[in-house]
């Protein structure tokens, strides 16, 4: 037998370098991390270097090599209590509870008995006052009234020429508030109020136009045209007047010529033509 076979062999030159990506730790020449049988990482050759003989009984031995009585108790570690951040600002914001308001309970039967007890009361108002209208209107007094409001708002100046009047009653040829006579320097016309058969009428007079009408029946004929008057009624001159006569309302004017005057005679209540040459013949 060959005294060297078992001759531990110590040179390593003609092995293949093997060089790990970073130098392990080393205690005495031995890898402290990795066992001596582990292949090696990287085959990237390195410089040879010179074997080192170590006695192997007086080797420190690598952590893998430790006997397994050594127990290593490992403590946990313990978490530390996270601390509160320092920017976060807690905000706790209560509002009060809004309640709805209580309201008190209509009673809606008592509300629609007092309306209708309103409504009857208005009408029955408004009624009266259309009754009361109607009556002053049909009285001969109203057109008097009414007259004598109207001549206190215009003066009274006499007029500029002799008004026809009702031969029995020559005081209304005079301005007067009582009477409701007067005249108007505007409108250079004269009127009063009279009363007939009972009724009241109000009557209007003025200069006939001189001018744009032929003749004194011509203008009569255009102004009665105009006015809806188509009637006839006979004036004692001799001349025509016309009557217009409203079914519905019941009013009556009616337009003639006397004495070179245009006059207007209007009354609320209804005529008939011969009435009307009654009242036109008495004219003075």
């Amino acid at each position: 037998m060959e005294p060297d076979r078992f001759k531990r062999r110590t040179d390593y030159g003609g092995l293949p370098p093997r060089r790990p990506e970073s130098p392990p730790a080393t205690i005495g020449g031995i890898d402290q991390v990795r066992p001596p049988s582990a292949p090696a990482p990287s085959t990237h050759a390195v410089a040879p270097q010179p074997a080192v003989v170590n006695n192997q009984n007086n080797a420190p031995r690598p952590v893998w090599a430790q006997p397994r009585s050594t127990a290593v108790v490992s403590t946990p570690a313990t978490a530390a209590p996270a601390s509160a951040d320092p920017t976060t600002i807690a905000v706790h914001i209560s509002l009060p509870k809004l309640r709805r308001p209580h309201l008190p309970s209509l009673q809606y039967k008592r509300i629609a008995i007092w309306a209708a007890i309103a409504c009857v009361v208005l009408g029955l108002i408004a009624g009266g006052v259309v009754v009361a209208g109607h009556f002053i209107h049909k009285s001969p007094q109203a057109a008097s009234l009414s007259g004598n409001a109207a001549a206190i708002g215009r003066s009274l100046a006499k007029p500029t020429y002799a008004p026809v009047v009702p031969v029995s009653k020559p005081s209304l040829a005079v301005s007067s508030t009582t009477s409701g006579a007067a005249f108007d320097g505007t409108k250079n016309a004269y009127s009063y109020n009279d009363t007939f058969m009972g009724t009241g009428l109000t009557v209007s007079e003025q200069p006939m136009p001189s001018k744009g009408y032929p003749s004194t029946q011509a203008a009569i004929d255009k102004i009665a045209q105009n006015i809806g008057a188509r009637t006839p009624v006979k004036v004692p001159n001799g001349t025509t007047g016309y009557l217009s006569n409203d079914v519905k309302s019941g009013n009556n004017i009616v337009v003639f010529t006397l004495n070179d005057l245009l006059v207007f005679i209007q009354s609320p209540f209804t005529h008939s033509a011969s009435d009307w040459q009654l009242y036109i013949a008495s004219l003075k």
